[in-house]
């Protein structure tokens, strides 16, 4: 058997020997070469070493010979499926047939090559390595000459049929791969290589050994990768297309990468791909080999981040490694926000989210600190802003790794100490965003545990003790204090209360208040992503700290102080922690009752208010102050044990005291004096008695103190208090006077002294031990102050301290006293007239002063108002609103006395009530006076009485004699009702509820119909009272409420609301919250206004019974808040923070009532129902989410639109604002930046809004202003919708396109019509407008729709385009539609190319528009459209603009055509335009010829551009002599003159052309001179003489064409037509310069220009324009043209000579030019410049003639001539140009041997010499004598 196989293989051997041609050697390889190479698998080595000896031979002859063809297809198929036994080897078989197989491909040619490629690619991927080397290698060298086929034409398809990857997925697949590794490769002169980035060295060798191949030089590569990247573009699936266009578009090549990077993004990827994300990855961390280089990096992570966050979670830890510690500076950027856009995004379902987010911020953490930490390091100031932009980015990251996994933020406190430290540290560029990052993960800090609240609680305090600490850091350290902890911990309203030190920055300490502000607090809490009030009130959920512990806590900081001076912060923030405390003792005591605070943003002032005016709450403070000092007793058992009440006392005296002494003793601190005053208040007597220690300092205050105010007179309340209790001896205080009395001197000491001993007289009395003091002592203070009461500095310090003795029955108890009674009288007497006249302590101490006063009955029961109570009613004019409360105040001391709750308000003593107390005796008679004076019509007058009442029910309505009257007084407050005053409406109302909560059930009842009835009964009859309200009643003055709308009345809308709900009885209560008058917040109406304290069971008993009355008022009393009435509003608003604190909890529980309400509202009949309505709409979407009312959002936008054309321009107004914030939260919810809806929600969202947006209620409306928001709300939703607006884009954009007109201003049309009376051309305007749309909104709004189109929209958006165009109307929108078809082509090629013929006919369409500048834009656009158009299209295109030209008689369509040529040069892309070139190019030769400038200058621009110069005249030779065929008879002269131009340009440029066309172009000649002369008709004629002369071969030996040229010639010179004929005959004059041979043409052109030369002839010509004539130039100028005339037509005369110089012409010549000479006409230096010129045409062709002019005598004659000019030869010019000629002269007289003409010529040349000439001349005269 191997003998057989040796002997086959040496047969074969021989063959191949024998063959003697290469033909014979290619037919013996196709047969034998495949089997020889099979043997290689033999398992006989002399077989296999014979094969290889075969090989050895013929290779060498195979290279000899490159024509030789070997067997391709044999080999490929061979290499594939082998035919070798199972047992054989047949690698050698494929690797020995793979060598010819390379070999062979080589010798294709190129189409063979093209269609061996899918053989050669299928079954790839299933050979071995090494086989497959070889093969991708073979494969490169096919695709040498690849030409990828476009991808949507049929070539495409095919192709990617015949690869068959959709067949063959693992082919594709290591194609793409090989592919994209093959992009990584580098030249290397070895074949080995260890590594490259991205690539092993197997898969190196791949392509370099194992292939047989090495890539030395850059260009090998290159090439290779580009024929690899073209074979890309056919057949191959975009997600296999990745990989190897990634790798590719970061290649050094630009054209290799610009290239790559295009098709890329055209890729649809899907992001679900599993392996495609594991070979990134792999990629960039190097898991196989080196990592990618840096850029390819970049752009691995800019798909990574596109993948779903669960896909890159499991190796996003280790590429943040490793790009985080890169060299390459963007790849640090990149991998941070590679972080921050994938991590973040990870879905909280992804395993093992938390522990990738502990290890990427670990890195971020560590990669922040390498980067120099706590401050950045900035030595490298070059890189310092690519730096400082790294660092914001890592801190934003690590924020938002921290925000997104808040498992993890809560269990590394770490972090945020971390970032605590950072922000206090960093410099002050980075402290924003640090900012930033704490503020957003504050969110989390209330989800902590307890004993982490515990482990930060030390951070937290640490930074707000640090004294250098920045201000940022202590603020952001406060708000986590204020959301981490709850306010009932001790530790953290500590931290708050030190925030508050004035060394902080105001918004550190504005945080810190809201700390201490259970209000600000909850909103804080509330904020907070983990925290949410679920109760309708606040005080409900929020937990004070305890009082007790409060207090321990401060005594524990206080001492710490003392032992460490550094520690002493809270001495600094003292007065705020003891007002603190305070208000928690207060909020404590009151909520131990039925009652409560209400807690609101007035919280603070409502428990100061409550605390000093309230007695409810004094009594609540002081049983429960006592409460805790029994507690405190039980606990300790120790007596002497201090308390917390004593131990806050004494906190509180202390920092008195210390404040004063810092304060350099001058005044002590104001909140600590009334907060030490107002607990000695509430104490008990065991309390008081404890404080005597405190006796010494407090009067050592009061020596010291150097002024009296407000501060010091509560300090000496407080001293008297505690020195007048039973355990302090009666004789202190009398030492403490008696010593005040010694230091008097100042105004101050004095005023000090006055009050202070009449405070203490005063306690004294009250507590019964004034009996212990001398009457002298009480003596010598009244005599002092009737003395002061005199002096206007001490009057006011004598009030107060009459009001003290009169208050607490100090003159009650001193009636023994001599001469008291008249001591009482004096001072009435003193004090009277300032009273009258409205002083208010005067009035309040003569007031006070009569209760001491001894009653006699006849005052008790007189009828008639005794003096005091006249006194204080007369008060009633005064023009202080605050004064009424006053006068107020004094009637209920004089009505009620101590039962008046105002006067108890004075007594600062428990459990002590002032004896001798006056009963009620004058209280029915000043009742009844103040019913009486609410009758009355005086305004002032009513006001007082009114608010007078409100004060007496107010204060004593506990009394039985209110109780009875409760229905009369509830019938005068309805009638104060009726008044326009603000004030008293107020006071009326809060009466009203006073009235109704005094009566039992029956009462309220009856006072329920009584309200109703006196707002809705008109019946005259029916009216209860005087001034009922009634359905007509006018409550305010037009002017004053500015409504124009009729009769409005806050308090009828409030009854309107109670009625809505359904129980009109809560009218009562609405009205008592219903406040909005300024007067209400001063000192005086604070105490006596409402709302301070609510008892629990008042409304919220109401709510309990009906619980569906909350679910009825709520969506009533909401759209009332928003009435257009400022006072209803306010009320409504009053109502609603009283009800209910927590208002957004509340509107999100009751959202779809208060919309139902809203929206039905926003319909309603009454205009201010529908404006309420839309306010309350703005506010109520503008507090919730999106998806709370995303279902209703149609109806929604439907009403806002209905009321954007509301009758009422204030509803419009408000409707435009509503709709404003909706499109502001369209715009939020569309754009895909935010993240806030899907695309799919967002897309459906966006398709309810659009089409009314767009309709009749839109972009249709005939509002203007609808009509502009509408268009408003389009443009920023086109740049802010992104994928949602893509299904709307081709309706928008075609609106768009056609509301352009109407946008424009309508001065603008005005200024069209009238152009010319402004010196303008309707072209400028429209250039102008045209320029202005460059920066219009729409505009560019259009453009950033045209970058969201894809493949789908096209067809419809193409549709609609067409539509609009056509149906626009002015140039705005017509030339807005050309810029979108430019846009779509330039933008969009690809997806715009399958539609170029119907965008080329949109175009086309419109080049006829009235409107030049609508037809350009239009031309430009098609010229864009040409580029994708198809080439049919095109050269159809082409014919309409060749018939636009020639066609039409007017300019504007031949610049159209101009226009339009010249863009398909321009714009259609130089392959395109080469393809269509031909059907262009002619046009745009002839073109260039036109009269009309512009039109001249763009097709010559084209011609220049676009062509090679003349060499284009010849290549497009036959389609412009066809044009100028069809033209030159055409009916419009101006085609034919430009026709004839372009003839003119075509004899000068064809030269040397064939015979064929130098035929063709005199057959157009003929044609064109056939008919009669017209102008422009002798550039025709002297196109013709011009080819005759430069083809004088052609027409000798045509005798025909040479009879018919004559002849044409003589008929030409013929011509009547005088202007016409002086061109021809001139043209003729050329003509018989070459064929001089015709004697008769000769004689008859003589014959011709003899009469053309006559005055007669050229007086018929005008030589001159219309513009020249003028009566002082026509002489001159005609001179001058006809001079130039004659030297014209001389010259052409002299021009017709030929070189033997005929002597009939030259006789005619000199005959000619002697008659000039002799003439009449002016003869100038133009004359002699022009006969030396004609001189000198003669003479230089003789110079080269051997025979010389026929007659010598003739030129002599010519030369004689020019001697005979004088004056012109003064110029050096001309006598330069004659002394040439004489040389000229000289050189043919001497060659021709006429010695005569020498000798004379020379003679004047030596006669000159002697003259006095310019060296010049004498320069020319020697070089011609020479």
């Amino acid at each position: 058997m191997a003998t057989t196989e040796l002997d086959l293989v040496n047969n074969v051997d021989l063959r191949f020997a024998l063959a003697e041609s290469d033909s014979q050697l290619e037919q013996s390889l196709n047969q034998l070469l495949p089997p020889l190479l099979l043997k290689l698998s033999s398992q006989d080595a002399q077989v296999r070493q014979a094969v290889f000896k075969v090989i050895q031979n013929i290779f060498p002859r195979i290279t000899a010979a490159p024509t030789l063809q070997l067997p391709v297809d044999a080999l490929l198929q061979q290499i594939k499926t082998p035919k070798v036994n199972f047992q054989q080897d047949s690698n050698t078989v494929r690797l020995y047939s793979l060598l010819f197989l390379s070999k062979g491909v080589e010798r294709l040619s190129q189409e063979s090559q093209r269609k061996l490629v899918p053989s050669v690619v299928r079954g790839i991927s299933s050979l071995p390595t090494s086989s497959a080397a070889r093969m991708f290698n073979i494969l490169v060298k096919l695709l040498q000459n690849w030409v990828p086929p476009s991808r949507d034409s049929p070539e495409y398809e095919c192709m990617a049929s015949t690869l068959g990857f959709d067949k063959n997925k693992s082919d594709e697949k290591f194609i793409a791969d090989k592919v994209a590794r093959f992009m990584l490769l580098v030249p290397t002169s070895s074949s080995t290589h260890t590594a490259l980035p991205g690539l092993s060295a197997s898969e190196i060798a791949f392509f370099t050994k194992d292939a047989g191949v090495t890539y030395s030089t850059s260009q090998e590569l290159v090439s290779a990768k580009i024929r690899l990247l073209n074979f890309l573009k056919a057949g191959f699936s975009d997600q296999r297309l990745v990989f190897p266009l990634l790798v590719a578009s970061v290649d050094s090549l630009s054209t290799i990468a610009e290239a790559s990077e295009t098709l890329f993004r055209k890729l649809e990827i899907d992001y679900h791909d599993d392996e495609l994300v594991s070979l990134m990855t792999s990629l960039f961390l190097g898991t196989n080999a080196l990592p990618v280089k840096s850029t390819l990096q970049c752009k691995i992570l800019s798909l990574l981040v596109k993948f779903p966050p669960e896909k890159t979670s499991a190796q996003a830890a280790e590429i943040a490694d490793v790009g985080l510690t890169s060299d390459y500076r963007r790849l640090r950027l990149d991998i941070v926000r590679f972080i921050k856009l994938s991590t973040l995004n990870m879905d909280s379902s992804i395993e093992d989210k938390e522990l990738n987010c502990v290890k990427i911020a670990a890195k971020l953490k560590m990669n922040i600190i390498a980067d120099g930490w706590p401050q950045m390091n900035t030595s490298n100031g070059s890189e310092f802003h690519h730096s400082l932009k790294q660092r914001e980015l890592q801190y934003e990251t690590l924020g938002d790794l921290l925000s997104s996994s808040a498992s993890f933020l809560l269990n590394n406190l770490d972090y945020l100490e971390f970032l605590f430290e950072s922000l206090d540290s960093e410099m002050v560029d980075l402290r924003s965003v640090l900012q930033l990052v704490l503020s957003r993960l504050s969110v989390h800090i209330s989800q902590l545990t307890d004993d982490r609240k515990i482990a930060l609680m030390p951070i937290f305090e640490s930074i707000i003790l640090k004294e250098n600490a920045n201000s940022a850091v202590k603020y952001l350290a406060l708000k986590y204090v204020n959301t981490a902890y709850e306010f009932c911990n001790l530790d953290a309203r500590y931290l708050c209360i030190l925030g508050t030190s004035l060394k902080n920055s105001p918004e550190a300490i504005e945080e810190a208040k809201k700390g201490l502000n259970p209000y600000q607090f909850s909103l804080i809490q509330a904020s907070s992503a983990s925290y949410a009030l679920v109760t309708p009130t606040i005080s409900e959920k929020l937990k004070f700290p305890q009082f007790q512990a409060l207090v321990s806590l401060y005594s524990l900081k206080l001492e710490s102080s003392f032992l460490d001076s550094k520690n002493n912060q809270l001495k600094d923030c003292i007065t705020e922690a003891i007002i603190f405390a305070f208000r928690v003792l207060a909020t404590e005591a009151i909520g131990t009752s039925s009652f409560a605070i209400v807690i609101d943003e007035r919280w603070a002032t409502r428990v100061d208010d409550a605390l000093e005016h309230d007695e409810t709450v004094g009594k609540l403070i002081s049983s429960h102050m006592l409460e805790i000092l029994r507690d405190d007793f039980q606990m300790t058992g120790d007596v002497v044990s201090r308390n917390a009440i004593q131990s806050f006392i004494d906190l509180t005296f202390s920092s008195l005291h210390s404040k004063f002494v810092s304060n350099q003793m001058i005044v002590p601190s104001f909140e600590l004096t009334k907060v030490f005053h107002l607990l000695l208040k509430f104490s008990d007597e065991s309390i008081i008695n404890y404080l005597d220690h405190t006796l010494l300092d407090l009067h050592k205050i009061l020596e010291q103190c150097s002024n009296f105010n407000d501060s010091l007179r509560t300090l000496a309340k407080s001293f008297a208090i505690i020195a007048s209790s039973a355990s302090v001896s009666v004789n202190v205080p009398l030492n403490l006077i008696s010593a005040l009395s010694k230091i008097r001197g100042s105004i101050s000491s004095i005023e000090i002294y006055l009050f202070t001993s009449s405070a203490i007289y005063s306690r004294l009395a009250a507590r019964g031990r004034i009996h212990q003091v001398e009457s002298s002592d009480i003596n010598e203070l009244l005599d002092e102050i009737e003395s002061s009461l005199q002096s206007p500095q001490l009057y006011d310090a004598s009030l107060l301290s009459i009001s003290e003795l009169s208050i607490y029955g100090v003159m009650s108890n001193l009636e023994i006293l001599s001469g008291y009674q008249n001591w009482v009288e004096r001072i009435h007497d003193l004090i009277a007239p300032r009273a009258k006249a409205c002083h208010e302590l005067s009035l309040l101490a003569i007031c006070k002063l009569s209760l001491s006063a001894k009653s006699s009955p006849e005052n008790d029961q007189s009828l008639q108002p005794l003096p005091i109570e006249s006194l204080v009613f007369e008060t009633h004019h005064a023009k202080n609103t605050e004064f009424a409360f006053v006068s107020g105040e004094c009637l209920l001391i004089l009505a009620g006395g101590w039962n008046s709750k105002i006067l108890r308000q004075e007594l600062d003593i428990q459990g002590v009530i002032p004896e001798n107390r006056p009963q009620l005796v004058r209280f029915e008679f000043i009742l009844n006076e103040c019913i009486k004076f609410s009758r009355m019509t005086k305004p002032s007058l009513r006001k007082s009485s009114c608010i007078w009442l409100l004060e007496i029910v107010q204060n004593l309505g506990h009394t039985q004699l209110i109780k009875d009257r409760a229905l009369e007084l509830h019938s005068v407050f309805i009638s104060f009702l009726t008044d326009r005053d603000e004030m008293i409406q107020e006071c009326a109302s809060r009466g009203l509820g006073l009235t109704f909560e005094l009566g039992n059930s029956e009462l309220k009842e009856s006072l329920v119909k009584n309200l109703i009835r006196s707002f809705t009964d008109t019946v005259p009859s029916n009216s209860m009272t005087l001034g009922s309200v009634q359905g007509d009643t006018q409550l305010f003055d037009n002017d004053v409420m500015r409504t124009h709308d009729g009769s409005i009345s806050t308090y009828k809308d409030v009854l309107n609301l109670a009625s809505d709900v359904g129980d009109p009885s809560l009218v009562y209560k609405f009205m008592s919250l219903a406040k909005a008058n300024a007067a209400w917040t001063t000192k005086r109406g604070m105490a006596f206004g409402l709302g301070n304290i609510l008892s629990k069971s008042n409304l919220d008993s109401v709510f309990l019974q009906d619980k569906n009355l909350i679910l009825r008022l709520v969506p009533k009393l909401y759209r009332y808040r928003f009435d257009p009435n400022g006072l209803v509003s306010q009320s409504m608003n009053g109502i609603w923070n009283a009800l209910f604190p927590d208002s957004s909890t509340l509107v999100t529980q009751n959202f779809d009532s208060i919309l139902r309400e809203i929206l039905s509202g926003m319909g309603n009949r009454e205009w201010r129902v529908r404006q309420a309505s839309i306010s309350a709409m703005e506010n109520l979407l503008q507090s919730q989410l999106f998806e709370k009312y995303e279902q209703n959002l149609e109806e929604i936008w439907n009403m806002t639109f209905r009321c954007m054309d509301d009758i009422k321009e204030s509803v419009r107004k408000e409707a435009q604002k509503l709709a404003k914030s909706l499109s502001k939260t369209l715009l939020r919810a569309a754009d895909p930046s935010t993240g806030n809806l899907t695309v799919a929600k967002a897309t459906k969202l966006v398709g309810q809004v659009i089409p009314f947006l767009l309709g009749s209620n839109g972009l249709l409306s005939d509002a203007e202003d609808v009509k502009h928001f509408a268009l408003e709300t389009l443009i920023k939703l086109s740049e802010k919708g992104g994928k949602a607006i893509r299904p709307f884009i081709p309706e928008l954009i075609a609106t768009f396109i056609e509301l352009m007109s109407s946008l424009e201003p309508e001065v603008i049309n005005y200024l069209v019509l009238n152009a010319e009376k402004y010196n303008l051309s309707g072209n400028d305007v429209d250039a102008k407008r045209l320029q202005s749309l460059n920066s219009s909104p729409l505009l560019e709004a259009i453009e950033r729709l045209i970058s969201l189109v894809d493949e789908d929209l096209m067809s419809d958006l193409v549709q609609k385009l067409r539509d609009s165009i056509r149906n626009s109307v002015g140039l705005p929108s017509k030339a807005c539609g050309s810029r979108v078809i430019v846009h779509l082509v330039t933008k969009l090629p690809f997806l715009s190319g399958p539609y170029g013929d119907d965008l080329l006919k949109i175009c086309v369409s419109n080049l006829k528009d009235r409107n030049l500048a609508i037809s350009s834009s239009f031309a430009i656009a098609a010229g864009h459209c040409s580029k994708i158009a198809s080439i049919d299209s095109v050269v159809r295109y082409s014919a309409k603009i060749s018939d636009m030209y020639f066609t039409n008689k007017d300019n504007k369509d031949r610049f159209i055509a101009a226009v339009a040529s010249q863009s398909v040069s321009k714009f259609s892309g130089v392959d395109k335009f080469s393809a269509v070139a031909v059907a262009f190019l002619p046009l745009s030769f002839v073109g260039k010829h036109d009269d009309d400038e512009k039109v001249q200058k763009r097709f010559e621009d084209e011609w220049v551009e676009s062509s090679s110069g003349n060499s284009a005249v010849k290549l497009y030779f036959d389609e412009i002599l066809q044009i100028c065929e069809s033209q030159i008879k055409c009916s419009d002269y101006n085609i034919r003159r430009i026709v004839a131009r372009s003839l003119i340009e075509i004899v000068e440029t064809v030269h040397n052309s064939l015979h064929k066309e130098i035929m063709r172009l005199f057959e157009v000649l003929l044609l064109g001179c056939q008919e009669k002369s017209w102008k422009g008709k002798e550039f025709v004629f002297d196109a013709l003489v011009q080819l005759s002369v430069r083809n004088r071969s052609t027409l000798d030996q045509n005798d025909n064409l040479m009879e018919s040229v004559v002849k044409t010639v003589k008929t030409e010179a013929k011509r009547r037509n005088k202007s016409y004929q002086i061109h021809a005959v001139q043209s003729m004059g050329r003509f018989i310069k070459v064929f001089y041979s015709d004697k008769d043409l000769v004689h008859l052109y003589i014959d011709i220009m003899e009469s053309v030369l006559s005055d007669e002839y050229l007086e018929e010509i005008d030589l001159l324009d219309e513009k020249h004539r003028s009566a002082n130039s026509l002489v001159s100028q005609h001179a001058v043209k006809n001079e130039e005339l004659y030297i014209s037509l001389l010259k052409s005369v002299g021009d017709s000579i030929s070189p033997s110089i005929d002597e009939d012409l030259a006789q005619f010549l000199v005959s000619s030019m002697r008659s000039f000479m002799n003439s009449e006409h002016e003869i100038s230096w133009r004359t002699c410049i022009a006969y030396n010129e004609i001189y000198k045409s003669l003479m230089e062709p003789c110079l080269q003639s051997q025979t010389g002019p026929m007659s010598f005598n003739s030129v002599y004659e010519v030369f004689t001539l020019l001697r005979q000019f004088k004056e012109p030869y003064k110029l050096e010019r001309a006598i330069t140009l004659l002394i040439r000629n004489a040389g000229l002269s000289l050189l043919v007289f001497q060659k021709f041997d006429q010695t005569k003409y020498f000798q004379e010529v020379s003679a004047m040349l030596l006669d000159y010499q002697k003259q006095d000439l310019s060296s010049v001349v004498r320069a020319e005269i020697e070089k011609a004598l020479i």
